[in-house]
């Protein structure tokens, strides 16, 4: 597990091997356990390891089936082995590779082959007789893959960067991208920040050949409805699928596995689940804060400690957490999200020294279950008259207006969305959304309203609410970005970070359950919480609300990254390519720094971010420039 990458040409019989080479060397970070590579006819692929093969043997990556013709580059795991093997029988039984298995699967199957897959995965299969190329990703995208179609070439990779890295492609930003990023906008699934080069959208397969490339999406969740009579079977179901979840996940684990875990209930119940399944020695590492006590949460994970007995590592993040402007990080610059790198890399660098190999997290949990307040429409259109007392009640509770409550709940949801923001428009409720002085030319510019036109397509649920949780779970989901982010940064130290929020069967449970096990008013997560009765310390289980690290940020932004931001805006790069007001930027954030507009926090930190990825790049190009100069 770790990286792929490759080229196919589909007009020559072979390929250029330095240009492979060289996709796979720029990201070099990704195999620490080193780097294995296949050459056949038109195809060259290369596989980067996560971990290094036992002495005396050779990277299992790339494979060859020699009978057929066919070559399989593989990042990723199976969780569904048991199945695939009683399906296909391979000569080597149990002791066969996911990446074997996969193969099998292929030569069974033919590019349907993705339809029996469980796991998190992106792979590519070079059918040399057929000269067809298959490219894949597991059906919540938590292994990235991106390619770019150049005349006859396609080129693809776990890293944007490395398909940059093909003298073929073109450099370049996507713009759209790059003002949707700046304006917190939710990325497109099947763009990158560059003009050129793709990526495969969670549950899509890529299809190449000759004549065509054809992407298509070959997930669709399966829909039956479950109907249970007690509120404590749906919680029961819940369990057990998460249970599997996260156990499935404990494979190749190495002497231990990691799990980040704060005192939120995501996070804790997979450590919990974790730590009970009793299969591997569980070491749970959470960030601590001594200056912003607001921000700490030992309260609730000594709890973990106390009742559960779990290990507990506290990583100090006001001490550890950095910007690094200045210095050229490992991981390839795919996105300009920066976060909390330098505190997630002081976990890694003490579970690499423990020998542990899987890093755990809580990741996905809100996006899986959340819900939608929409419920209470579908109540309503089914003459449930009790939704409305329910909705007043809360309402009161809040001191909320009633009719406003009662318009968001039972009014909204079946005005078609124009109809709304004209009626709110008119009330005089509904302001136009305006970004900062120094980003509104550029946002100005490019059609952000249009940007995600396509993604919507017909209703899936007559359901108001089921159809709300299928567009946050599969047509415009958030959660894949950190997903790579992760993926990448845990790779140099020779760790797979996983999330068991993000497993397909979760997903499907949560679509296929009515509304109202996931939503109810004033009681967030409540399918999860009632599933971790008894599993839980109680005080985690019902804990209401999240800790907010809007302080951490401040203090960031005020102090911790003070000297760098300075240096990074005192001549921007991004003004320089039209993407910011470099002078309202500087006066707005030294506005900041003295008690200003705390609705400008977010702004900054996302054009500051983009500032460093822009800088980091412009060094990647300009060696990519320099190559290509030099080999011309």
């Amino acid at each position: 597990m770790s990286g792929i990458c490759g080229v196919v040409d589909f007009e020559r019989s072979r390929i250029e091997a330095e240009s492979v080479r060289h996709m796979a060397e720029s990201t070099s970070y990704r195999a620490p356990g080193g780097i294995g590579y296949l050459f056949l006819g038109g195809a060259g692929l290369a596989y980067q390891a996560l971990q290094a093969p036992a002495a005396g043997r050779e990277l299992e990556q790339p494979l060859l089936e020699p009978q057929h013709q066919v070559c399989i580059v593989m990042d990723g795991r199976l969780d569904n082995r048991s199945e695939l093997i009683d399906r296909l029988g391979p000569a080597e039984g149990k002791a066969i590779s996911d990446a074997g298995l996969l193969l099998a699967a292929y030569l069974e199957w033919g590019e349907t082959c993705t339809d029996h897959l469980l796991g998190d995965f992106a792979f590519a299969i070079w059918d040399a007789p057929r000269r067809r190329l298959l490219c894949a990703v597991d059906p919540l995208g938590v292994k990235p893959l991106h390619y770019a179609w150049v005349g006859s070439l396609v080129c693809f990779a776990s890293d944007a960067v490395q398909v940059l890295q093909h003298p073929a492609v073109p450099d370049g930003y996507d713009e759209l991208e790059l003002a949707a990023y700046l304006a917190s906008q939710i990325e497109h699934p099947e763009q990158s920040f560059f003009a050129a080069i793709r990526r495969l959208a969670p549950g899509q397969r890529l299809v190449a050949s000759e004549t065509a490339l054809r992407v298509e999406r070959y997930w669709v969740p399966d829909l039956r409805e479950i109907c249970y009579t007690r509120d404590e079977d749906y919680a029961d179901h819940f369990r057990d699928l998460f249970q599997r979840a996260v156990t499935d996940r404990l494979r190749g684990e190495g002497n231990s596995v990691g799990v980040a875990m704060s005192g939120g209930l995501d996070s804790s119940s997979v450590a919990a689940v974790a730590h009970r399944a009793g299969k591997t020695r569980v070491r749970a590492f959470t960030f601590v804060f001594e200056r912003l006590a607001v921000c700490d949460e030992r309260p609730y994970s000594r709890a973990m400690t106390e009742e559960l007995a779990l290990e507990v590592e506290p990583v100090n993040a006001e001490r550890v957490w950095r910007l690094e402007s200045l210095a050229p990080l490992p991981h390839s610059p795919d996105t300009p999200f920066v976060g909390w790198f330098t505190v997630y890399r002081e976990i890694l660098q003490r579970m690499s020294a423990k020998g542990a190999r899987v890093l755990l997290t809580g990741h996905g949990g809100d996006d899986l279950l959340r819900g939608s307040s929409r419920v209470y429409a579908d109540r309503l259109r089914r003459r449930d008259l009790g939704a409305i007392q329910e909705v007043m009640h809360h309402a009161r509770g809040r001191r909320e207006p009633v009719l406003r409550a009662l318009y968001r709940h039972f009014g909204r949801p079946f005005l078609p969305p124009g109809v709304d923001r004209l009626l709110l428009s008119t009330l005089g409720r509904r302001q136009k959304a305006t970004s900062p002085e120094w980003l509104q030319r550029f946002v100005d510019r490019v059609p952000l309203d249009r940007r995600l036109e396509d993604t919507h397509r017909q209703r899936v649920f007559a359901s108001f609410a089921q159809q709300e949780v299928y567009e946050n779970l599969v047509r415009l989901p958030w959660y894949w970005k950190l997903a790579n982010w992760h993926d990448r940064n845990a790779a140099p130290h020779g760790i797979e970070v996983r999330h068991p929020f993000l497993d397909r069967r979760l997903f499907e449970y949560a679509l296929s359950i009515p509304g109202e096990q996931l939503f109810r008013l004033g009681a967030t997560k409540s399918l999860l919480r009632r599933s971790m009765a008894g599993t839980l310390p109680e005080r985690i289980r019902l804990r209401q609300g999240k800790t907010q690290f809007k302080p951490f940020l401040d203090h960031i932004l005020r102090e911790l990254a003070f000297d760098e931001i300075e240096e990074l805006l005192r001549s921007p790069r991004c003004a320089e390519l039209g993407f910011l007001d470099g002078e309202s930027l500087r006066s707005t954030y030294r506005n900041f720094l003295g008690g200003g507009a705390d609705e400008t926090r977010r702004a900054l930190w996302y054009s500051i971010s983009l500032e460093i990825w822009l800088r980091r790049l412009a060094a990647i190009t300009s060696c990519r420039h320099q190559r290509l100069r030099g080999a011309a």
